[in-house]
């Protein structure tokens, strides 16, 4: 049977692993699939839980780490390679950049028939100084052509790599939209919801305004705060706002929270912003939660709003990268320009006033997901691609 082999940049909580993770498991038994991670950060969560529910037992490439360190991604080059050879796989798949780049040039020296990379969202703008920006971009342009396939996973993503970025390789971009495992986040929700709020202490009739993911720049939670502070003092009802996640710039918001006059902590009961560190179980969060926020500046296609969807949560977020591509907008989610306070925090307070607008764009977004982002829709995608990649590779 075909050897499929997945490489992803570290197993930290974030919307990456899922498709890698649900290949492995789901191509099964009609591909022999593997799994390799890098190593994370100590400051970032582990995702290794969600690997063990899935069923698979991921080989650890110590030297590889997201920070770019020539002499350990050297070594990285190296391990891969010693891996590639051993497992000797008809299939690599890579997935995001320090992967992509490490996994795709060590892919073709071994002369692996099939070689994909996925896009998970990209870099090409709001993260690096366009010096840095023009650099990564030329090095990207070199992998494609070592690559057999590439993988999108948003419309805007898609248009954006295609139109623009690796204009010259569209003939082998495809997209494969994200698919998950939903069911579990519109079971028992009324349960969950109580007990989300006795674990942090958040009254019954407190309305709740979540933000789930990493606290680092490109997600920009100091727009979150500062759009929920103007909400909240016009709104003058309880509510709280919730941080779900953590980074490296939550010391910059707990300071941001004292700026604006925001009590903070993990105490509902006294406190305006809750900050929950990393959470297992995001179906009892969304359970708990009137509202899902995402301000990001740039984003692929944002697993949050998918799952908030998935839970009949509705949601306020910045138009940013794939967003529009995963929420109907104005059905599903109101959205707002990026940075801008006043319209995130109108759409905020939009919603907030109305119980029955939030429970008709709930029941919008459930109808929404459930059928466009499976997980089988995913698997047969991209089954569909690698059997025509490699009936390609030994024509």
């Amino acid at each position: 049977m075909p050897r499929v082999l997945q490489i992803v940049n570290r197993l930290n909580i974030g919307g990456v692993i899922y498709q890698p993770a649900y290949l492995t498991k789901y191509l099964q038994p009609e591909f022999e699939t593997f799994l390799a991670v890098g190593t994370k950060k100590d400051s970032e969560a582990s995702f290794d839980y969600f690997l063990k529910e899935t069923g698979i037992e991921p080989l650890v490439i110590s030297e590889m780490s997201r920070e770019i360190r020539p002499q350990n991604d050297w070594k990285s080059y190296g391990a891969m390679k010693r891996l590639i050879r051993e497992i000797k796989p008809d299939i690599v798949h890579t997935h995001a950049a320090k992967a992509g780049a490490i996994g795709r040039a060590a892919a073709a020296s071994c002369g692996v028939p099939a070689i994909l990379h996925t896009f998970h969202g990209h870099y090409f703008h709001s993260y690096f100084s366009p010096l840095k920006t023009r650099f990564f971009l030329e090095i990207e342009r070199q992998l494609a052509k070592k690559t057999s396939a590439i993988i999108t996973v948003s419309h805007q993503n898609h248009e954006e790599i295609t139109g623009n970025y690796l204009k010259n390789f569209a003939e082998k971009t495809h997209l494969v939209e994200y698919g998950f495992e939903l069911e579990k986040f519109s079971t028992d929700q009324d349960l969950k919801n109580e007990r989300f709020r006795a674990k942090w202490n958040i009254p019954m009739d407190c309305l709740t305004v979540v933000i789930v993911g990493r606290v680092v720049p490109i997600k920009n939670h100091g727009l979150f705060l500062r759009a929920f502070k103007q909400f909240a003092d016009r709104f003058g009802k309880p509510t709280r706002a919730i941080i779900v996640g953590d980074g490296d710039e939550r010391p910059a918001m707990e300071t941001l929270c004292q700026d604006l006059g925001l009590k903070y902590g993990q105490d509902g009961s006294s406190c305006d912003v809750i900050f929950t560190s990393w959470q297992k179980e995001i179906d009892e969060v969304l359970a708990g939660t009137d509202i899902l926020c995402l301000t990001s500046l740039n984003e692929g296609a944002p697993v949050s709003l998918i799952e908030a969807q998935a839970a009949s949560c509705p949601i306020v977020a910045t138009r940013a990268g794939g967003v529009p591509n995963v929420v109907e907008e104005g059905k599903t989610a109101l959205l707002a320009p990026s940075n801008d306070v006043d319209k995130v925090s109108s759409q905020i307070h939009r919603l907030a006033s109305d119980s029955a607008l939030r429970a008709q764009m709930g029941a919008a977004g459930f109808e929404y997901v459930m059928d466009r982002f499976s997980v089988n829709r995913m698997v047969r995608e991209m089954r569909e691609i690698y059997l025509s990649l490699l009936e390609r590779s030994v024509v």
